[in-house]
């Protein structure tokens, strides 16, 4: 009886290990990776993702490189929140980039450029600028920021940028930079058009008159002064360049 227990384990054993070796020749001969299919990201093309994200040697099959994504997932990857490796087939993977929220960003310096979301909280400092990044110079900063720390800046500065961002966004207006000076004044640069709100009184009603007033504007250099505008005096005065 012994004997045919042993004889049976032995032979469980032997198939398990045979059946392991068909896996792993099977895996290994038949699911090397031909394609992948990237969606998710707009900053990155998919050479370039390719480049940061496959860099080992397991990378080079669809089991391996899904496996090792599950227990070593892809990190470090400027502006990626997540990646996230799904097989489609024996021979291609999908990978899906979740992006880290580009809320807003403040030019710092000449090199310096840093990303925050929509709470203010940084979470990305890089050299170079996004477009379409909603941009902003302040003339002053509490002190210089780090990814994960709060915009170092006052709740005065961030509401402007909260009217700005929302307001440009809900009108489709695209616009180069808007500075926000020490004494709270706010100017828009679009093009050569240097747009002078004032201070943060009336903002939103004035942002929502550029869209009747920049198609005329188009091709010309000038201040727009919006600076007096109210709902009680609607003059609006454009000092053209030169």
């Amino acid at each position: 009886m012994k004997r045919k227990i042993r004889f049976y384990i032995l032979n469980i054993i032997l198939f398990i290990v045979i059946l392991g070796v068909a896996a792993f020749l099977f895996i290994y001969m038949c699911c090397g990776v031909k394609t992948r299919e990237y969606e998710g990201s707009t900053i990155y093309t998919d050479e370039e993702l390719s480049d940061l994200l496959f860099t080992e040697k397991y990378d080079d099959n669809v089991v391996s490189s899904w496996f090792m994504s599950l227990f070593r997932p892809k990190k470090g990857i400027p502006f990626v929140e997540k990646v996230t490796i799904t097989p489609t087939s024996l021979t291609s993977l999908k990978v899906t980039i979740q992006e880290k929220e580009r809320y807003g960003v403040v030019q710092m310096s000449d090199t310096e450029f840093d990303y925050f979301d929509s709470a203010y909280k940084v979470v990305e400092c890089s050299d170079h600028y996004i477009a379409g990044t909603p941009l902003f110079m302040l003339s002053s900063l509490d002190k210089e920021a780090k990814a994960g720390e709060a915009l170092p800046t006052g709740s005065a500065n961030k509401k402007i940028m909260g009217v700005v961002i929302k307001e440009t966004s809900d009108r489709g207006i695209a616009y180069d930079n808007t500075v926000i000076n020490g004494d709270g004044t706010i100017v828009m640069h679009i093009g050569g058009v240097e747009i002078r709100f004032g201070n943060r009184t009336n903002l939103k009603e004035k942002i929502m008159r550029l869209p009747y007033i920049l198609p005329k504007l188009v091709g010309m250099s000038g201040i727009l002064h919006l600076e007096d505008w109210t709902e009680e005096n609607t003059d609006i005065v454009f000092e053209k360049a030169g």
